[in-house]
């Protein structure tokens, strides 16, 4: 198989980006040969995908000695930690993921220096939550962060908060929580633990695009314009040092669209923050997650090729949407140059190419592609069905999946084995082929993300695991929210038949807190009232109660009776108008919260 290049000829037809099995991403799920290859853990994997991440991602924990006083602590996690020697101690930049992840870089840390830690610089959020452990007993550690820091901790990743419950579950597919540690099944990448110990600590010190300070003795200017996976990212500028620390770089292509789902992720943005590192001629590049760059010219080349990386998704999604390619055509087509595919950075092994054409176009354009004839497709259970007459039944179809299966075109075989899925997800026949079909396509991935969620649903198909529909925060994280939050998100499962006619208000007085807010029934919607006392329509009743009550009602531990029962929980009014109102709310059963049904 050969990357045909794109045609630059804008007059000449689009021959070259047409949809097919040519593309490389989808001729790897089509039968194109793959060799496997097996990792320590046991894992079966795409060997190009093993061989990419051990040139890209530290594995092995360690210290390297950068330059002068700047050191860099890698191979512990997902984030590396970078450590600067000041006039009175130490500046790390980043602090893992959690308690444990942290513990284990302070040794190292502390391999480096004796030194107290003076200042702690927080590159984006995701990796603040070690701080409390890196301080290592300083309370008067300096705390540095982006001005968008507490706007994310407050609703992070999603323009739409209310599905973070959603989100969480497909995080946890992303992040290998429904994988072995050991076997064919298991992960090629870190495992992310939902449930951590944390120990963060809040910002003393925000900082601005272009700022200049000098701490512990270190003068240093702070980037923070532009970002990457989140939009708090602190670029750090040594000038003295001529070192760069970054969560520009990664270990793998650009993550444009992650499969877990997450705000809209703006490669223009990207572009201009990795062309302001390489404008800065630095000799080394301290990055977030793949190895240090050494050298002016190794840095220079690195970056300016993850950023043409970046341009070449964005340019060619674009010409391709204007040469007329579609959501479903644009995912096929791009190839990255050889030239900057053989730069280790640029490897598909965390995202893939195929996912990131999408959430762009639509980030422009909507859902809609242009084609009158898709503006009103089918729902997928009739589509299914009518796939299945034409195919001349549920046998004629399972044997068609079953063939394309044998045949090795995986991808077909899993579209085919889903229409019959749709049908009976509960058809263990079905169930195994679709698995099946799930599995090779997971071996033939390269990246990470889509391994994780392939092998995840075989395995839930088969019945190794269970995975949820939605996943809520432990009460205790649930108890560290603003009520408000868990009051106004609740309002979203409002079931309209249950609530045809219903026009009434109910308040919810948290006792602990002395807070008052309300939901208002009407029209088969249901409002967050913020102060029920000004509302325009008072309240009937009022169910009273400490936080914790409300948050195991949210997240689904208790049912509407069980609430009511709680003793700490109070009715002011009607307790039978209190139950019927809750009751037109949806409530997620743990017994039925399932995204694939279970087999027992």
């Amino acid at each position: 198989m050969t990357d045909a290049p794109l045609n630059t000829d804008a007059n000449t037809p689009y021959e070259n980006v047409k949809p097919g099995i040519h593309a490389p991403t989808i001729a790897r799920y089509m039968g194109a040969p793959v060799e496997l290859a097996t990792a320590p853990n046991g894992a079966v994997v795409n060997r190009v995908a093993l061989e990419r991440l051990r040139a890209s991602e530290p594995h092995t924990p360690e210290v390297r000695k950068i330059a002068d006083g700047v050191w860099s602590v890698i191979g512990h996690s997902l984030v590396n930690v970078h450590v600067i020697e000041g006039e009175r101690g130490l500046i790390v930049y980043d602090t893992g993921f959690s308690v444990k992840e942290a513990e284990t870089i302070l040794r190292d840390i502390r391999k480096i220096s004796t030194k107290p830690v003076t200042a702690i610089i927080y590159s984006h959020w995701h990796y603040i939550w070690g701080a409390g452990v890196i301080a290592d007993g300083n309370k008067d550690v300096e705390i540095v962060a982006h001005p968008n820091l507490p706007k994310n901790l407050a609703s992070p990743d999603l323009p739409i908060p209310e599905l973070d419950i959603l989100q969480n579950v497909r995080a946890m597919q992303q992040f290998n929580n429904f994988m072995p540690s050991e076997g064919q099944d298991a992960a090629i990448a870190p495992l992310m633990d939902f449930k951590p110990e944390r120990a963060m600590l809040p910002p003393t010190r925000i900082v601005e695009h272009e700022e200049e300070a000098v701490i512990d003795g270190v003068r240093m200017r702070f980037l923070t314009r532009y970002g990457s996976d989140a939009d708090d990212c602190i670029t750090v500028w040594l000038p003295e040092r001529k070192v760069v620390l970054t969560n520009m770089l990664w270990h793998a292509i650009p993550n444009v669209y992650p499969l877990r789902g997450a705000a809209f992720r703006d490669p223009r943005s990207w572009i201009a923050g990795l062309r302001e590192i390489r404008d800065l001629n630095p000799d080394y590049v301290l990055s977030t997650h793949t190895f240090p760059i050494m050298g002016a010219d190794a840095s220079r080349k690195t970056v300016t090729g993850y950023m043409d990386a970046l341009a070449f998704i964005y340019d060619q999604t674009v010409r391709g949407a204007l040469k007329g390619l579609g959501l479903q055509d644009l995912k096929h087509v791009l190839v990255l140059p050889k030239a900057l595919s053989d730069i280790a950075q640029n490897a598909e092994v965390y995202g893939e190419l195929s996912a990131f054409p999408q959430a762009i176009f639509q980030h422009a354009l909507g859902w809609f592609d242009g084609d009158a004839a898709t503006i009103n497709t089918l729902p997928t259970v009739v589509e299914a069905q009518k796939i299945a007459e034409l195919a001349g039944g549920r046998d004629r179809l399972m044997s068609a999946a079953e063939n394309a299966l044998e045949k090795g075109e995986y991808a077909w075989a899993a579209q085919l084995a889903n229409y019959l899925y749709r049908l009976d997800p509960l058809d263990p026949a079905v169930r195994s082929t679709k698995a099946a079909a799930l599995r090779k396509m997971a071996r033939a991935a390269t990246g990470s993300i889509a391994r994780a969620f392939l092998i995840s649903q075989a395995r839930a198909l088969e019945g190794s695991t269970k995975i949820p529909r939605v996943l809520f925060m432990p009460v205790a994280r649930l108890m560290l929210a603003n009520p408000a939050v868990l009051v106004n998100h609740f309002r979203v499962r409002i079931d309209p038949l249950k609530a045809e006619g219903v026009d009434c208000v109910l308040a919810v007085r948290f006792t602990d807190v002395d807070k008052t807010y309300g939901l208002h029934v009407r029209n088969g919607v249901a409002e967050f009232v913020a102060d029920p006392a000004s509302h325009y329509q008072q309240a009937e009743d009022a169910i009273v109660l400490p936080r914790l009550a409300w948050a195991k009602f949210y997240n689904g531990e208790y049912d509407v009776d069980a609430l009511l029962a709680d003793p700490t929980t109070d009715i002011e009014g009607s307790r039978e108008r209190v139950r019927a109102f809750l009751g037109r709310f949806d409530h997620f059963d743990p017994k039925t919260n399932f995204s694939i049904p279970p087999l027992d």
